[in-house]
């Protein structure tokens, strides 16, 4: 999270750290942030870092939990200014953090414990009622881009999802039965292009796959899909194309503003 004068992030390895650059600061001092918590690696957390500009009171809570508290970092009694960000440093996106936030809540109050460990276990509640999506973890090799629209171009749309197509190489965990995946990357977010603009087709990379049809949120996202059909011309084979109608002594004549409704029952049985 980064305003003008604020930021929160991490700055070496899985520390979190804060800093402020307002005017009762020093450069100097903002190039010396607070470390206020230790986080896991890969493991979800539940942070929460609060400041009183009036008693320069510093706390960080994670999990519910009190891991810093100091009163010796000033710099914000006067307020944050400036624009918000979260997930990235604010410039331009090109230090985006590599992973997720969620949940997001701003307080105009300094935060205790006992709040902090209430909102982690109602938190902790909503990710334990979600359902656990599939995933398939694969190797692939980059084979086609669908055109990345340019900032600013489907305004005042500011974020699209850009179909990809992979060539499977190897496949890690799950199941994966076709040679070939589309997966859809997010092409631009908050009007900046994203990492995928510089993918090269030929690269290989490792690729953590969910359904489409389990993520009903993202179907409302911009998409921009230039990709040509490939229908491989062999799975004809194995295709039966089915096609009812009233026809010859079935035919039907409707008068105007009649309707009729026909019905097709299929079904199978093994060759003989």
């Amino acid at each position: 999270m980064r305003t003008r004068n604020c930021f929160v992030g991490v700055v070496v390895g899985l520390i979190l750290a804060i800093g402020f650059c307002g005017p009762q600061s020093s450069r100097a001092a903002a190039k010396k942030p607070v470390r206020v918590a230790s986080i896991a690696d890969a493991a979800p957390i539940h942070l929460i870092v609060a400041y009183s500009g009036v008693s320069n009171r510093l706390a960080s809570y994670v999990n519910g939990r009190k891991c810093f508290e100091t009163s010796e970092v000033k710099g914000m009694a006067d307020g944050i200014s400036g624009s918000l960000s979260i997930g990235n440093s604010g410039r331009n996106g090109k230090t985006s953090w590599l992973g997720t936030v969620e949940g997001v809540a701003l307080y105009t109050r300094f935060v205790e414990e006992a709040e902090a460990k209430k909102n982690s276990l109602a938190y902790a509640a909503i990710r334990a009622a979600r359902k656990v999506c599939p995933q398939v973890e694969l190797v692939a090799k980059l084979s086609a881009i669908s055109r990345i629209p340019r900032p600013g171009e489907i305004a005042p749309y500011r974020e699209a999802l850009v179909a990809c197509e992979y060539e499977v190489e190897r496949v890690i965990k799950g199941t994966c039965k076709g040679e070939k995946v589309r997966v859809l990357h997010y092409g631009l977010r908050n009007d900046v292009p994203t990492r995928i603009a510089s993918a090269k087709v030929g690269e290989s990379t490792s690729l953590v796959l969910e359904s489409w049809a389990d993520h009903p949120d993202m179907q409302q996202v911009y998409l921009s899909d230039t990709l040509p059909d490939d229908f491989d011309p062999a799975e004809y084979r194995r295709t039966v194309c089915v096609e009812s109608g009233n026809v010859k002594q079935n035919k039907l004549s409707l008068a105007p503003g009649k309707t009729a409704r026909l019905k097709v029952v299929l079904s199978s049985a093994p060759l003989k």
